[in-house]
């Protein structure tokens, strides 16, 4: 890709290795720049450092539950907090979770259930961005 349209960047969140790394390598076979992370943690930190870096992300996808570490309703709070104009997309399983349906109460912008449609979360994400 060209300077003048580079890459779009998005980071994800989700502590299922198998869910995070084929959602990695398709979102990256679309024409994305994707990091991964597992916990909420390390999302506000990778987010924090790459906005410090002048390599902002576009989109950040997270997970609503991570075992043992912290969820992305906490991560959305922390990042939105501090990045008011940060994309933030909840995703689970559970569409009947109150941050899926009422995903901007909860700090993100939209949300995905998964089992992900790779075609339908493309459009998503350009929607979001206003493409």
């Amino acid at each position: 890709m060209s300077e003048e349209n580079p890459k779009k960047r998005i980071l994800i969140m989700d502590d299922e290795a198998t869910i995070r790394i084929l959602l990695e390598e398709s979102l990256r076979f679309m024409g994305f720049d994707v990091y991964s992370t597992v916990c909420g943690e390390d999302a506000v930190t990778a987010y924090s450092q790459a906005a410090q870096d002048n390599a902002s992300f576009d989109v950040v996808i997270m997970d609503l539950t991570v075992q043992g570490g912290m969820g992305g309703e906490e991560a959305a709070a922390l990042i939105g907090n501090s990045y008011p104009d940060a994309v933030i997309i909840a995703a689970s399983g559970d569409s009947a979770a109150p941050a899926m349906e009422h995903s901007e109460d909860f700090g993100f912008n939209g949300h995905v259930c998964k089992p992900f449609n790779l075609q339908e979360l493309n459009s998503y994400i350009n929607s979001l961005l206003g493409e």
